[in-house]
C-alpha cells in the first residue's frame, strides 16, 4: 500500500512510522530553538537537542556491543553473489592516466554503480545480475580501491571529475547514477556540476546530506589516528577488529552478513593503498565532529528525478538525511528499507533491487 510523503509525493514500501526520535517530525526535527549553541554548528536539519545526539549514539554503542555475542551468528550460508544467467566480467580502462578496474554486465541503458570508501565494486556483487537483465551496469573500483589505481586526490568533488572521465572513457553520455554512502556524495557533485550527464539520481544512505556520522568514523580524523589505525590494521588482530567495526556498525543484523564479503574485507590489508586510501578520504570528508562536505542546501537546483532509498537503522548516518534531502528535492521519492542498516545492497539486496527497478521502470522514458 502507498503511503503519504512529506510533500505528498508517495513512498512505496517505506516504513509507516516517520517520526524521528522523541516524536519529531518525518525529518527528525522539533521545532527551532533561538539562540541554542546545538543548532549553530549542526545547522537546520540536525535534531535539535543535545540529548538526541546522545540516543543515536548510545544506540551505536549498544549495537557494537551486542556484536561481542553475536559473532557467532555470522552466517556462513548466506546466497553467494553468482551470476546465475548474467556474465559479469571485469575490465580495464585508462581514466585521466589512472588505470581504472571496473565491473559490468548487461544490455540496455547505462546504470552506474558507485561504492563508498572502505569498499569496492565487488559490494554490488548481489544485486548486479538481477539489475543487469534490463540495464547496462557498470561498477568502477573507485582510485585507491581495489585493483584502480592511487590517485593523487580524495576529494569528492575530485571523484566526480573521475566519474565524469570515466563516462567519457566508456562513451556514455548520460546515465543512471547510483551512489551509496561516499559513492552518494560524488554522484552529487556530478549532478550539480554537470547535470546534463544525469538521467535518474539514486543516493542510497548517502554521505553529504548531514553533519552527523558515527563516531568511529570521525575519529580517523584527529592527528595520527587514522594513520595508527592503517598500522594496526596490517596485524591479524587489527584485520578482524576492522572487519568488527564494519559490521557492528554499517549491517543491522549480523546473521545477513554474507561469507564473501567476510573474506574480501579480511583481505584488505593486503591490497596495496586500500587502508590509505580508506583513512584519506575520510580525513577529507569529515572532521571530529562530523562532516565537512554537506550539499543538502543545494539540493533544490537538482531537477532530475531522484530516489532516496535509505536502510531505517543505519548506524552511519542517521534517516533523517534521507528525509531532509527528498524534502529539497524537486523531484524526490524517499523509500526506507525497514530493519536496515548503512548498505541496503548487501543486507537486503532484494528490497533494494525491488525499490530501484520500480523506481527507474517510472522514469524510463
Amino acid at each position: 500500500m502507498e503511503t503519504p510523503m512529506l510533500d505528498g509525493r508517495k513512498d512505496h514500501g517505506g516504513i509507516a512510522d516517520r517520526r524521528g526520535p522523541n516524536g519529531k517530525d518525518g525529518r527528525g526535527q522539533s521545532s527551532p530553538r533561538s539562540g541554542d549553541p546545538f543548532d549553530a554548528f549542526w545547522g537546520a536539519d540536525a535534531w535539535r537537542s543535545a540529548f538526541d545526539l546522545m540516543s543515536w549514539g548510545q544506540d551505536q554503542v549498544e549495537r557494537m556491543m551486542r556484536m561481542w555475542v553475536d559473532q557467532a551468528r555470522i552466517s556462513t550460508e548466506q546466497p553467494r553473489s553468482t551470476s546465475g544467467d548474467v556474465a559479469i566480467e571485469e575490465r580495464q580502462v585508462d581514466v585521466g592516466g589512472l588505470g581504472t578496474r571496473y565491473l559490468t554486465a548487461g544490455e540496455g541503458p547505462p546504470l552506474v554503480l558507485l561504492h563508498g570508501d572502505g569498499h569496492s565494486a565487488r559490494s554490488w556483487l548481489w544485486v548486479i545480475p538481477a539489475l543487469a537483465r534490463r540495464h547496462k551496469v557498470y561498477a568502477p573500483f573507485l582510485p585507491g580501491f581495489g585493483t584502480s589505481a592511487d590517485p593523487v586526490d580524495c576529494t569528492p568533488k575530485f571523484l566526480a571529475g573521475f566519474l565524469r572521465e570515466f563516462l567519457d572513457a566508456l562513451g556514455i553520455g548520460q546515465a543512471t547514477l547510483v551512489g551509496n554512502s561516499t559513492g552518494g556524495l560524488v554522484a552529487l557533485h556530478l549532478a550539480l556540476s554537470d547535470p546534463q550527464r544525469v538521467a535518474t539520481l539514486v543516493l542510497v544512505d548517502s554521505a553529504g546530506l548531514g553533519r552527523e556520522v558515527n563516531p568511529a568514523l570521525a575519529m580517523l580524523t584527529l592527528p595520527g589516528v587514522g594513520e595508527a589505525a592503517v598500522n594496526l590494521t596490517r596485524t591479524p588482530l587489527g584485520a578482524a577488529q576492522r572487519v568488527w567495526l564494519y559490521v557492528a556498525t554499517q549491517f543491522w543484523r549480523s546473521e545477513r552478513v554474507p561469507k564473501e564479503w567476510l573474506v574480501e574485507h579480511f583481505g584488505v590489508p593486503g591490497v596495496p593503498g586500500f587502508l590509505e586510501a580508506t583513512v584519506r578520504v575520510k580525513q577529507v570528508m569529515l572532521s571530529p565532529l562530523g562532516q565537512v562536505d554537506v550539499v543538502l542546501d543545494e539540493l533544490p537546483r537538482l531537477t532530475m528525478p531522484t530516489l532516496v532509498l535509505w536502510g531505517a537503522n543505519d548506524l552511519v548516518v542517521p534517516v533523517h538525511h534521507g528525509r531532509a534531502a527528498a524534502a529539497r528535492l524537486p523531484h524526490a521519492r524517499l523509500e526506507v528499507i525497514p530493519d536496515c542498516g548503512h548498505l541496503p545492497q548487501l543486507e537486503r539486496p532484494d528490497r533494494f533491487v525491488s525499490a530501484l527497478r520500480r523506481f527507474l521502470a517510472e522514469h524510463a522514458a
